[in-house]
């Protein structure tokens, strides 16, 4: 398994992105001792890979539209701060139907659920920073409170961002 995690991420991870998530799993890997324990968790490891996938990759993975890679740019550049779908369709400029309607057939996500995405993999690379509070990664991932960070992060993860942070120095 461990050689098919290394397989799936070496051409993927080129910049490192993925290296915490793959040390992350590769210890969860170890401490599998049934097939049938395997089965039950490898949909969700291949799921959180999936999710921590630079955007990069997704780019230049898909064929997308100048419209969508406008969008996706946008949300790469301004998740930090609050923003919008309507903000980001007038940046390109198109409705903010259109973007959301387009984003979801090219994607499979909305521009919502592609920010959420975006401040979330902030987030945990933040949460290994052990000087930060969860206050001031909430703030600096775009998500305004930490409570509005719990609620995503547990939402997404399964685990709160204390519980994440504990795990990646374990």
């Amino acid at each position: 398994m461990n050689e098919f995690l290394s397989l799936i991420t070496a051409t993927l991870d080129d910049s490192l992105l993925l290296s915490n998530c793959y040390c992350r799993l590769q210890r969860e890997l170890h401490q599998i001792y049934s097939l049938s324990e395997l089965r039950a968790r490898f949909p969700r490891m291949i799921a959180e890979l999936a999710n921590d996938t630079p955007w990069s990759v997704m780019l230049s993975s898909q064929k997308l539209s100048l419209i969508a890679r406008q969008a996706l740019a946008w949300i790469e550049e301004n998740y930090r701060q609050p923003a919008s779908v309507s903000q980001c369709a007038a940046s390109i400029p198109v409705s903010t139907a259109y973007l959301s309607r387009l984003l979801r057939e090219e994607t499979g996500l909305s521009p919502i659920q592609h920010l959420q995405q975006k401040r979330l993999a902030h987030a945990k690379v933040l949460l290994q920073e052990r000087q930060l509070t969860i206050a001031e990664i909430a703030d600096r991932s775009g998500f305004g409170s930490p409570e509005h960070l719990f609620r995503s992060f547990r939402k997404s993860t399964g685990i709160t961002p204390a519980t994440y942070r504990r795990n990646m120095t374990a």
